[in-house]
């Protein structure tokens, strides 16, 4: 059963990029953003209210306005815009670069330094990574600009994880990204209101912009991550983010798929991305596989 969910997790935000794509036949990249995390915070709130589960604290509520600004604010109206600009199968390839740019971030917001073997990964994952970027911009309608708004996703990823892991270890994932979430749709609720279509948009096209925006946010943010959930409780968090390989992989078949030029360099620069992301987590269920810093950067509370 565990590997069933594991799939479908996989699947499911695999193909939350082609779900983006059609929202963005009408629907404004805020009002797309909006959408998904109205949607994954009334299925959250749903299951915590039903599972009577998890508190979190009042000196804990200011403080997760990063994770609403990182995690949510700045990758789900950019990813849109990528998705419009250049191709959903771009932008699925750019989560390939979260496990990567976490590990850099860990020595300055953690106090902890790679080990050799993850540095070795990491720089090579790099390079593959820049090789996908340049891939993108040397084709036709390439632009730098939205190339580059899609390289920061997983920055801000990797911001917002680690900055969770260094300030919430405390709270239940779920109440967490239910509080973020719910923090993210009320920023986000007055600039969709203001503008919610897209200019030029075709009304035969809204049932199905509202449709693919609607299974988003409840399936893709709201089911998808309550399922993540569960792997990481039930076998781990180092089983459940091995659907880090499987999403990039689903994202480009789906593009793929739905007509989009899929090249010889970015498939070869994506399998080498993954296998330097194996190199970066494996062994990490045991062992140490960071060392930390002799004197941290930025302390670490451990109350």
């Amino acid at each position: 059963m565990a590997y069933v969910v594991f799939t479908l997790v996989s699947l499911i935000w695999g193909a939350s990029f082609i779900l983006m794509k059609r929202g963005e036949l009408c629907l404004t990249p805020v009002t797309i953003a909006a959408a998904r995390v109205a949607g994954g915070a009334a299925v959250l709130a749903l299951i915590w209210w039903l599972g009577r589960g998890g508190r979190i604290a009042r000196r804990d509520l200011p403080p997760i306005l990063v994770v609403v600004l990182a995690g949510y604010a700045y990758p789900f109206v950019a990813q849109p815009m990528v998705i419009r600009a250049l191709d959903s199968s771009f932008a699925g390839m750019m989560v390939t670069g979260v496990p990567l740019m976490t590990i850099l971030l860990s020595a300055p917001m953690l106090g902890v330094l790679p080990s050799r073997r993850q540095l070795i990964g990491v720089l090579g994952g790099l390079l593959f990574f820049g090789l996908i970027l340049y891939d993108r911009g040397a084709r036709p309608g390439g632009s730098p600009l939205y190339i580059l708004v899609g390289a920061l996703v997983p920055v801000c990823y990797a911001i917002s994880n680690t900055y969770i892991r260094r300030r919430f270890v405390h709270v239940s994932p779920l109440v967490l990204t239910c509080l973020a979430l719910s923090g993210a749709a009320v920023l986000f609720a007055p600039f969709a209101a203001a503008h919610p279509l897209r200019a030029g948009y075709l009304r035969a096209d809204l049932p199905l912009s509202v449709g693919a925006i609607l299974v988003l946010g409840v399936v893709g943010t709201g089911l998808a991550q309550f399922m993540f959930y569960r792997l990481i409780r039930d076998h781990g968090p180092l089983f459940a983010g091995m659907v880090t390989y499987l999403i990039p992989v689903t994202a480009v078949a789906i593009g793929w798929l739905d007509g989009e030029r899929v090249t010889p360099l970015q498939l070869f620069s994506l399998c080498g991305v993954l296998a330097m992301v194996i190199v970066v987590q494996w062994g990490g269920a045991g062992g140490r596989s960071t060392r930390p810093i002799s004197k941290p950067i930025l302390k670490v509370k451990t109350d």
